[in-house]
């Protein structure tokens, strides 16, 4: 929803049988998701039949669950490791709106779980520690 405003359900469809395989289970499992985003108010129906647009986005206000967030997502990402203005902004996490979490934060709250390091100047790199038995 980030990355172009508007979804069909055809393209959603699509793109969960290519990660998933052309199984109608597959298929019966995103209809049903795309139909709970719709009863959630994440997804709101357009003018055009079957296309979608981003709904309610739920304000995140509490640090210990925006970095519970960036715990979350760095675990999806397969190296362990982002730049944390990416996480904060992933299309993954369009439901919901994230504060600015800077990375002292994100250490204290994920309980030494993540190791935030400066990188490229004013970027802060976020990764899985190996201490908190992560990757």
């Amino acid at each position: 929803m980030r990355l172009q405003g508007t979804v069909s359900a055809a393209q959603a469809q699509r793109r969960v049988r290519e990660s998933l395989g052309e199984r109608e289970t597959v298929a019966r499992a995103a209809r049903r998701v795309i139909k709970a985003f719709m009863d959630w108010g994440v997804l709101c129906e357009t003018g055009e039949r079957g296309v979608y647009s981003q709904g309610f986005a739920t304000e995140v206000c509490s640090l210990d669950l925006a970095a519970w967030l960036v715990n979350a997502c760095l675990y999806a990402t397969p190296s362990g490791r982002a730049d944390l203005d990416s996480v904060l902004n992933s299309p993954a996490l369009f439901p919901f709106r994230l504060p600015r979490v800077n990375g002292p934060d994100v250490v204290s709250k994920t309980r030494s779980r993540v190791d935030v390091m400066r990188h490229a100047g004013n970027e802060d790199l976020a990764i899985l520690s190996a201490q908190g038995g992560n990757k």
